[in-house]
């Protein structure tokens, strides 16, 4: 999720509602490659008016083996990113893996990042937020909160008055269903989830009306599952048709929740005809798509072409 836990810095580059791209070399090795990088990326998104945040490690703390590299030094690479900022006017971000790193890397960057694995290090999330930074954090992830699996839906930074500064979490709890907003503090144990990410495919719905329960098939070992409509909300399963490929959190076997792709190529199967003197830009009309959802257009889409659709926000992309 990306979740400003704060005011975004005045620095006009925040996207609002449009597609936001983050990118850059997964760690900074040098300020050559970083600035080639960066200029690359940053003429690219010119021409296609796209918003760019440029990213890059100035760490790499995840590393699999003890002699792997994991940095030139992080003033040296901190001080990178901050030249990247000031010679291309681009705002930039790096990942932070503990407390006290928070405080050094916001002196040198505009946004804060959450690594995955560490989003349930409630101590980490508070003091990156403290920093005024924005902080962008996962949504999705599953953790342990008073003794039952929970999915964190939305999370917000509170500094009241007086008193510490805590994180507000929006989550569902797995089981029964519900969904509550709870108070983290820093020192709240959160206790580690080992959710499987598996990569499948959408292959039909077995109740064939929209309600499940959805047959997917397991991309590795070929394996299909069903996955209950309760699962499953409205608001995503409106969009599935056949060999949409999907993310499936697992938990002891058992699905938790998918993740659709970020846009999805739907024909168009019923809409009104352009009407006389509409434009691109104006009195956007309804249309389905053969999943049956339904979407808005520019009038001039017609039946039978391809778009693309955001299945997060319902909205047209364009056409495919």
């Amino acid at each position: 999720m990306s979740a400003p836990t704060s005011p975004a810095p005045e620095t006009g580059w925040t996207a609002g509602d449009r597609l936001q791209i983050i990118a850059g070399p997964c760690a900074i090795e040098g300020e050559d490659m970083a600035f080639r990088i960066a200029e690359h990326l940053a003429d690219t998104c010119a021409a296609l008016d796209l918003p760019l945040i440029f990213k890059g490690s100035y760490r790499k703390a995840n590393r699999s083996r003890i002699d792997s590299f994991t940095g030139i030094g992080d003033e040296k690479a901190l001080g990178i990113l901050a030249a990247v900022r000031e010679r291309f006017g681009l705002p930039v971000t790096t990942d932070v893996h503990t407390a006290e790193e928070c405080a050094l890397a916001a002196a040198h960057v505009d946004v804060l990042q959450i690594p995955a694995f560490l989003c349930r290090q409630t101590d980490l999330v508070v003091a990156a937020a403290e920093t005024g930074k924005v902080v962008n954090i996962k949504k999705g992830q599953f953790l342990i909160w008073e003794g039952q699996l929970h999915q964190v839906l939305e999370t917000e930074h509170v500094k009241p008055g007086k008193g510490p500064a805590y994180v507000q979490a929006k989550m569902k709890n797995v089981k029964m269903g519900g969904i509550k907003i709870n108070r983290l503090n820093s020192d709240d144990r959160l206790d580690e989830v080992n959710v499987d990410r598996r990569d499948m495919q959408f292959l039909y719905d077995g109740g064939g009306r929209g309600e499940g329960p959805f047959v997917f098939m397991d991309n590795e070992t070929y394996d299909q599952i069903e996955i209950d409509g309760e699962i499953i909300p409205k608001d995503q399963s409106q969009w599935l048709k056949e060999n949409t490929e999907c993310i499936v959190s697992m938990f002891d076997g058992k699905p938790l929740s998918i993740q659709l792709p970020a846009s999805l190529e739907l024909t168009v199967t019923d809409t009104a005809p352009q009407a006389k003197g509409a434009t691109a830009s104006n009195q956007n009309k309804e249309a389905f798509v053969e999943t049956g959802a339904r979407i808005r257009v520019p009038p001039f889409i017609e039946i039978g072409q391809v778009v693309k659709v955001n299945p997060e926000t319902g909205e047209y992309m364009g056409k495919a």
